[in-house]
Parts: C-alpha cells; structure tokens; sequence
C-alpha cells in the first residue's frame, strides 16, 4: 500500500543578500579594476552618466576642500622606484668617469634576481672595452647595496655579502667553504649536495647564510613603504590626505573621476512610467534604471567606507602624521573595526592593497599601520636616531643594540625592517 503523508520541517538557513555581495566584491576591488569595472557598466548601461561631481563620502574629516586639490597632490605622486634605479642612483654617486658607462651597462644586463645575465666578456665585446676594465666596473658593482648584486651564480652572492661584513661577524672558514665546496656544488646544480655539504662545519656555515645572508639581491631590496607586490604603487594613492592649519583631510580621488547619476533622459522616462503615461518598454527600462542605482549606491558606499577607515586611521596614528615612522603605535584591524562598529572584513577589504598619500607627498600601503613588528621598528629608529653621524651603526651593530633592549632579530631582518622605516644604509646615513 502507498501511504501519503505530509510532514513539516522547521529550518534555518543562511543567506547573504546579493546586495551584500556586491557591495563587498566592489570595495576589495583595487583602483585599476574598480574603475575597469565601473567604465564597463556605463558602456553597458544606457541609464548609467560619468560625472565629475563629486559622490558623498569624498572626505569623512571635513567638508573643506583640502589646501591642495587633488589633483594637484596626485601630480606629486612619485615615479616608482625599482632596484635598477637604485643602483642607478648609488653608481653616480661613487663610481669614476671612466668605469662609469661599463657599470650602467652591467646594472642594465642584471636579472630579475639581480644576477648579472651575461658574461664579462659579452659585455666587453659589446662596448668594444678589455675584459680587465668590466671586471673593473663589476667590483664596483659588488660594492652597492644591496650586497650580492651582479653576482654570477649563488657562491658568489653570499662570498660578496660575506666579504662585506667584519671578519669578527663570519664564522672561521666561512669564505673558504663558499669559495670551495659550496660553490662546485652550485656549478654542478646539486641540490643534494647543498642540503648536507661534507665540509667540517657546515651546519654552522649553513645556519649562517640561512639567518644573515639571502639568496638573491633583488629579494634584499625594499623601496621605502613597500607595497603588497613589493614595488610602489604606479597608479594614484586611493586615498590622499592633505593638511590645513589644523587638521588632517581625508579625500578619495576615484570619488570624483568615478562619479556616476543617471542619464535625464531615462530619469524623465521613469517618472512617465510611475504616470502610467509611457507605452514602451517598461520592464526593461526599469531593470536597467534598478540596476544603475544600485551600482551607484555601492561606488557610494565604497568611498564612504574608505574615507571613514581613512580618517579612523589618521586619529590612531596621529604620532606617524605628526612625527613619522617612529611614532607608529600597534593597532590592528579588529581593533579599528571596532571603533568603527564595522565587521573586521569590511575593514580588511578597505585596506587590502590600497595605499595612501601623505601630506609630504609619500605613498604608503595601509598595511603599514598594522605592522605586527611595530615595537621592533620603533625602537629600530630609536637606536639610529641616536647613532653617531660620523660612524653609523651597519645592520650587524643594529642587531646587537636590539638584542639589547629585548629584540634578539637577525641582520636581515634588520635590514627589511629598516628599509620599511625609509631609513637608508650606514654608508648613506653617513655625514
């Protein structure tokens, strides 16, 4: 026999509105993809208008303009700088007439690593120069910072950063290790061989070049700021901030260049249609006027949401806007949410590859006010603030005066953490 029944279940379910997921999706969006994304849906979109005024949300600090208008700032953006320019930029500075254009060409033939591609005497047939003279300009090469740039293979990056370190620094039979066995193993690719070298003190050696040393140049280099992709932004700062005699003033560039409203025209067809006078197509044009406003609505939310995160920012760290990198305190992303009564995603999605430009016109990724290092870097900058012009403390001595004060961090570390404060090499902070 087939019975019948009818049973009711009682059940919760989640469920996000789509609203919710689009407001999300456009606020992780990066600047080149939010504008890519908004120009899309105007050629899309009949009902949807570019506008040059600005939307709500362009500044959460004051309603005043700022002191420079945006574009102006923006015109102040610098170029980002890469390794290249950098050695660039120390080769002028150190490097005679005579080597000068064989050393350039040397940087310009270096790798994504920093290695140098080619071989001396390549580049010494090229610029019709002995090879004695590119050997030349190479060792002056070796002498920029970062150390192990225009190395040949790995032996000879780390034999270069470990030839520029004081022999007290260098375990006892480091550089002929690096010189000998280590670099036949390099030659001959043995992967192996590197993991369990048979020299007396390998371990030793080992555990030196994996906490003091590192394997490429171009790892060791870090603009000031950093961004995510280790390179500065190259599009505008999502946010610019600007000052007047008394305060700070938040405003989102994209707020103004990304302006949306409807077109009149399709506003005049919706009011027709709520008269009940208009004949056409009514459900299209509604859908499409639904779905201007809505995108409008989110672009809205999108900037308010940034200049509020923004200004929450500036209140916390006003030492750094006041006194710089040294002044930066520890905050993190919950904590903001927090004061902001904000889910902490919506502020991760709000900072998450954005940058900033600060009044004096340098760029920073928001991230920079988060660091989990900041104790450490602050009082990195403590230590060299108070370092003696005429002998600057090297990223070994910078070590050793952590350790002191309760840091115990290795030498590299030193130098990526340096290098996010801005603060230059010994060599260059000398006066």
């Amino acid at each position: 026999m087939l019975e019948l029944r009818h049973d009711v279940k009682v059940s919760t379910q989640v469920s996000v509105l789509p609203q919710i997921v689009a407001r999300a999706s456009l606020l992780e969006l990066s600047q080149e993809e939010l504008e890519h994304h908004v120009r899309e849906k105007v050629d899309e979109n009949p009902v949807l208008e570019l506008t040059r005024i600005p939307s709500r949300g362009s500044s959460a600090m004051s309603s005043q303009p700022m002191g420079a208008a945006p574009d102006e700032a923006l015109a102040r953006l610098p170029a980002p700088t890469s390794l290249r320019d950098d050695l660039l930029w120390q080769l002028r500075l150190t490097c005679g007439k005579e080597l000068l254009s064989v050393a350039q060409y040397i940087i310009e033939n270096l790798d994504e690593r920093g290695y140098l591609a080619v071989h001396p005497f390549e580049i010494a047939d090229d610029l019709a120069v002995p090879e004695r003279v590119v050997e030349e300009a190479l060792e002056v090469v070796h002498e920029l910072e970062p150390r192990g740039v225009g190395a040949r293979d790995l032996a000879e990056c780390l034999l270069i950063q470990v030839n520029g370190m004081r022999s007290s620094e260098v375990p006892e039979g480091m550089v002929e290790f690096l010189e000998g066995e280590f670099a036949e193993l390099v030659r001959a690719n043995d992967l192996k061989g590197l993991a369990s070298p048979q020299t007396p003190g390998a371990t030793t050696y080992l555990a030196f070049i994996r906490d003091q040393l590192y394997p490429y140049p171009q790892d060791a280099y870090r603009p000031p700021y950093p961004t995510p992709n280790d390179e500065l932004p190259a599009h505008p700062p999502d946010v610019v901030v600007g000052r007047d005699d008394t305060r700070f003033i938040v405003n989102v560039p994209l707020s103004e260049r990304l302006a949306l409203r409807v077109d009149g025209a399709y506003e005049s067809l919706a009011r027709s249609m709520d008269a009940g006078t208009y004949q056409g197509d009514s459900a299209t044009i509604k859908r499409l006027l639904v779905q201007a406003k809505e995108l409008i609505a989110n672009i809205t939310h999108r900037h308010t949401v940034m200049s509020e995160v923004a200004a929450a920012i500036i209140e916390e760290q006003m030492g750094f806007f006041e006194h710089g990198p040294g002044a930066l305190k520890p905050c993190t992303k919950k904590e903001l949410a927090q004061k902001l009564e904000m889910h902490e995603s919506t502020v991760c999605r709000a900072t998450r590859g954005k940058s900033m430009m600060l009044p004096d016109g340098e760029v920073v990724p928001f991230d920079v006010f988060f660091e989990d290092a900041l104790p450490i870097k602050v009082a990195l900058a403590g230590i060299i603030s108070r370092e003696s012009t005429d002998k600057p403390l090297t990223d070994c001595e910078l070590a050793d005066e952590l350790e002191k004060v309760g840091y115990p961090v290795a030498r590299r570390t030193v130098s990526k953490y340096r290098a996010s404060l801005g603060i230059p090499t010994a060599s260059r902070r000398r006066s």
